[in-house]
């Protein structure tokens, strides 16, 4: 939403919507044609935590997974607190399972070149609410202990904790574009796909698009990248 005044209305929607109950819509987002595959199949949705950032064990001095002109993701171990089986003799017993996650810090509170981070977090939150495998998910959100930061900028540093994806089982499809070709991603000449894996990677996809504009997102930086 770039913190545009006149969207100012979608922006208060989105995060009231990200704010509710968890549900999946009663048809099935991302089903394309009769069948879909299963990377636009559900996934179960529950709900988004806001987390104490130090229970994260990130390290920000480290080599960040990624970065952006908003900020950059880093991996982190969430120390999350699962119930141990409903028919155990003690219900409020709680286990602390060791659950890998990556983390989005952003650079500043109130504003980037990409829009507010708030805006991100509501939309990255309604995403995942579809439910749709095709989506990275969302699975907390974090909050710090007020620094100078926070009394400097005026907001809270908030941020994403979002399911991770092992190095050694994906890949990137895609390249960022070259002087060559402008704006179009490019592509090893190495790395060769069968057509059963083109249409997969299709589907998998346009699911993920019609999942997010069931849930009144668009996207609108989609690349191979």
């Amino acid at each position: 939403l770039a913190a545009n005044p006149v969207a100012a209305p979608w922006a208060a929607d989105a995060e009231k919507r990200a704010k509710a109950t968890a549900t999946v819509p009663p048809h099935v987002h991302g089903t394309i044609g009769r069948e879909h595959t299963n990377m636009a199949a559900l996934v179960p949705v529950p709900e988004v935590p806001t987390l104490a950032f130090e229970s994260l064990r990130v390290d920000e001095s480290e080599t960040p997974l990624g970065r952006g002109a908003s900020g950059a993701v880093y991996p982190g171990l969430w120390l999350k607190e699962e119930p141990l089986n409903a028919y155990d003799s003690c219900p409020n017993v709680y286990r602390v399972v060791p659950t890998p996650a990556a983390v989005k810090v952003y650079n500043h509170g109130a504003k980037t070149s990409d829009g507010r981070p708030k805006d991100e977090m509501h939309a990255s939150i309604l995403a995942s609410k579809t439910g749709c495998k095709s989506i990275v998910r969302t699975i907390a959100t974090f909050q710090k202990e007020w620094t100078l930061r926070n009394e400097r900028d005026g907001f809270p540093e908030e941020g994403l904790v979002m399911e991770f994806l092992e190095q050694d089982e994906w890949v990137s499809l895609g390249s960022p574009p070259s002087f060559d070709s402008v704006t179009r991603d490019t592509y090893s000449s190495n790395v060769t796909r069968s057509r059963g894996e083109i249409v997969e990677v299709a589907r998998g996809v346009a699911a993920a698009g019609a999942a997010l504009h069931g849930a009144g997102v668009c996207h609108g930086d989609l690349y191979a990248h």
